[in-house]
């Protein structure tokens, strides 16, 4: 068994508090992905599950056992980092062998599980080269067979795919995933990449500074996100927040209970009645509404105010410019052409003065122009 508890765990570095009293349980054989900002705490929180740091206050228990005073190498578990640690004058094999070598293994089983591991990770060709002579991607896959060939029961990964290119990094998400697939430990994976976090994880463990936003399935991070920091972290493009407040008709504030019963007698505000690229995958909220993810949006907007009415001049100019050129056809000229605009706006600038008697000459001398062509409206 191989669960993962952590119980109010603080972690600081002199005044400054890293990890603010976090809470988490990471179940038996599940793909776990902490995603966040860069500071927020996650990297930090995963050095605390290995044993590369220790908790300021807190517990930290793997497999049922409390594990805040034992070594990393007594926790029985796979690390895989960022700039992935191979020793550079060693080759592939001697790489993988490293740990069950400090670890006394006997050399027939070493061969064995490491052969066993390359054949895994399809690097059985590079057994013989130096880091040096391997691209990103199979240096990759070098650190992971280096890891699996241990048989850990938890493996910790903190940004494993940020140095590959867009394409590799597509390829070992699909490698790792099949891996955890094949191996059913536990794993836990740390990311600022929503790609990485929406696609693999099977929960997703939502960090902002060094407090834990939100955890659940990715669908559910997406379709119904906790807090403000949530909506607007997952998405692409991010969410839209518009500042607002609900208010009864007669000006006064609502109470919750108020406003239970005004929504239950008034229709909700209607939105996206266009073709809306997220009524395709999540469920309608309401009449016209585009999902779930709006619902912040449409109670944002719910109480704000309606525009102001144009001012009597304005008014006047509209009127005209309708009159004019919008509803009565001007004979000769073709509606929307250059010399029909021409006219709509010489009749805009002077609609505050201008008569019928002055729309209606202006009108006929365009008719008669000699360059004005058959009419096509």
């Amino acid at each position: 068994m191989a669960q993962i508890v952590l119980k109010d765990v603080v972690k600081q570095f002199g005044a400054q508090t890293a990890v603010k009293g976090v809470n988490l349980q990471v179940r038996d054989g599940e793909f776990l992905i902490m995603v966040g900002p860069s500071g927020c705490g996650k990297t930090t929180t995963l050095n605390m599950i290995s044993g590369l740091e220790r908790p300021t206050s807190g517990e930290i228990a793997i497999g049922g056992q409390v594990v805040n005073d034992l070594e990393p190498g007594e926790r029985g578990l796979g690390m895989v980092f960022q700039d992935l640690a191979l020793f550079p004058h060693l080759t592939v094999y001697e790489n993988i062998a490293f740990g069950m070598r400090v670890k006394k293994v006997a050399e027939p089983e070493i061969d064995s599980r490491v052969r066993a591991a390359a054949d895994a990770m399809h690097i059985s060709a590079l057994l013989d080269k130096r880091p040096a002579q391997c691209s990103g991607g199979e240096s990759q896959r070098v650190a992971l067979a280096r890891t699996i060939v241990t048989n850990p029961s938890v493996f910790l990964m903190d940004e494993p795919l940020s140095s590959l290119d867009a394409k590799l990094r597509v390829d070992m998400r699909t490698e790792l995933k099949r891996l955890h697939d094949r191996l059913s430990a536990t794993f836990v994976y740390v990311t600022h990449d929503q790609a990485e976090a929406m696609t693999m994880a099977d929960r997703i463990v939502v960090m902002s500074r060094g407090l834990i936003e939100q955890v659940g399935a990715p669908l559910e991070i997406y379709r119904k996100p906790a807090t403000q920091f949530v909506a607007g972290f997952f998405g692409t493009p991010t969410m839209n927040f518009l500042s607002g407040s609900v208010e009864a008709a007669d000006g006064a504030p609502l109470t919750s209970s108020e406003s239970a019963s005004k929504r239950s007698t008034r229709s909700p505000p209607r939105f996206a009645t266009h073709s809306d690229p997220f009524r395709s995958n999540a469920r309608s909220t309401g009449p016209g509404m585009a999902g779930p993810r709006m619902s912040a949006l449409s109670s944002s907007i719910a109480g704000c105010s309606a525009p102001p009415a144009p001012s009597p001049a304005r008014a006047r100019s509209i009127q005209t410019t309708r009159d004019c050129c919008c509803s009565r056809p001007m004979p000769g000229v073709a509606r929307g052409s250059p010399r029909w605009r021409g006219a709509c706006s010489r009749a805009t600038r002077s609609s505050a003065s201008a008569s019928p008697r002055r729309i209606a000459a202006s009108s006929a001398a365009v008719s008669r122009s000699p360059r004005s062509g058959p009419a096509t409206s």
